[in-house]
């Protein structure tokens, strides 16, 4: 886990250390739902490429319907670019499933009902354009 110290720099707490010595003495690294998300940000900031893929695997086999938006933006964040492209490409193919979700469906209908308002006011600005014409 990433702790701050009272200077404000950025440290890892024993367990990442325990986590990180057992890596370097043996080459294994278990990542759990419980791990994931305090393991692949801690590989990131130290340039830890092989835990790094490690953890972006173990994401792609837990994608689903209900997490791929989420992963998909901490993939983003921690510019997992090959996770990235599975999530994306994974919504694509299960888009209604995702949507019925919940965040993708509340932001298709906000961009629906913006665009119906837009399409009511120029259709409002036609008549009144061939009204005076």
């Amino acid at each position: 886990m990433l702790t701050h110290s009272r200077n404000g720099s950025k440290g890892f707490d024993g367990w990442f250390w325990c986590t990180f010595a057992d890596f370097c003495y043996t080459a294994h690294v278990i990542v759990e739902e419980t791990n994931v998300q305090t393991l692949l940000p801690a590989a990131c900031i130290l340039h830890l490429t092989e835990i790094q893929n490690i953890c972006c695997e173990f994401l792609k086999q837990q994608l689903a319907p209900s997490n791929v938006l989420g992963i998909r933006a901490f993939a983003d964040t921690h510019a997992c670019r090959d996770l990235l492209r599975v999530a994306d490409k994974f919504t694509q193919h299960n888009f209604t499933e995702v949507g019925v979700g919940g965040r993708l469906v509340n932001n298709v209908k906000i961009v629906v009902n913006a665009v119906l308002c837009m399409f009511s006011k120029m259709c409002s600005l036609c008549k009144l354009l061939n009204r005076a014409c």
